[in-house]
């Protein structure tokens, strides 16, 4: 495949590229960031542990709840 030919130097449009790659990855952090402090205050102010636990106790219960439906049917 051929490269594309942007009439002269594409510089222009990779450094807009990567300033909106960087916009976009700083944006995103920032959300995951307050998500995850949201999560901590949610499990700090409840008695949830099944929301709150580890990953694997997440998906512990998430399998046996399958096995419990798949059961019952």
């Amino acid at each position: 495949m051929a490269p594309i030919d942007f009439g002269g130097s594409a510089a222009p449009l990779e450094f807009l590229l990567l300033v909106f790659a960087g916009w976009v990855n700083r944006r995103q952090r920032e959300v995951v960031e307050y998500l995850q402090e949201e999560n901590r205050v949610v499990c700090a102010s409840s008695s949830a542990t099944v929301a709150c636990g580890s990953p694997m106790t997440s998906a512990a219960g998430l399998r046996r709840r399958a096995e419990r439906s798949a059961a019952a049917s």
